[in-house]
This record gives C-alpha cells, sequence and structure tokens, in this order.
C-alpha cells in the first residue's frame, strides 16, 4: 500500500512539479508524518475484489475531477495488462495497483 500511496500522491501533484519527483515510495504515515484525509465521491466497486481498482478510480477522480475515468476502465485496463487478475489471488498486488495508478496519471513506463 505504500507504493500505491506513493503513485497516488504524484497523480494529485501538479504538472510542473511532477516532473522533478523521483517514483520512490515515500514512507507511510506514521507518528511525525501526518496522514493525508481526502473527501471522495465514494464509487460502488463493481467486482467483490476490485477494491483497488475502485480506490485508484476515487483518487484519480479527486485530483482530476474534469477528467473523471470509470472504475470499469481502470479495470479493463489492469486485465489487459494483466495487472488486475479477477480469480486468482491476490488480484492486484500492490506493485500492480501502482503501475495502474502510476498509467492513469500519464507516467508510462
Amino acid at each position: 500500500m505504500v507504493a500505491l500511496a506513493a503513485a497516488l500522491a504524484l497523480c494529485a501533484a501538479s504538472a510542473s512539479y511532477r516532473s522533478s519527483l523521483a517514483l520512490e515510495p515515500a514512507p507511510f504515515p506514521g507518528p511525525d508524518i501526518p496522514a493525508i484525509l481526502l473527501h471522495v465521491n465514494p464509487v460502488q466497486k463493481s467486482q467483490a475484489n476490485s477494491c483497488g481498482e475502485a480506490a485508484i478510480t476515487m483518487a484519480y477522480n479527486y485530483a482530476y475531477p474534469a477528467q473523471p475515468v470509470s472504475e470499469l476502465k481502470v479495470i479493463r485496463y489492469g486485465i489487459a495488462h494483466s495487472l488486475y487478475t479477477p480469480h486468482r489471488v491476490p488480484f492486484t498486488s500492490p506493485a500492480s495497483m501502482s503501475a495502474i495508478a502510476l498509467h492513469f496519471c500519464g507516467f508510462r513506463r
């Protein structure tokens, strides 16, 4: 989840600032690092195991309200790139969630 948090933080960064950021995971909020609390429009996940895809959808739509993405689009991308495996645990690994988030934020590998 640390990698996902870092990817979503990158997603919310401004375009000019984004280009200077390293793609290294940030430390998870701890006693001296405040948690990030966002008021987002909730997404009803469409699959029993698409929690990560729903979280990515909500974070992306918070960061880019003028260009919302659907959870279905996130799921289709994940399946097409073997990042989301709806019938195989862990369904979406932390590394795969980061890759999906980075894709939708404009970072291509």
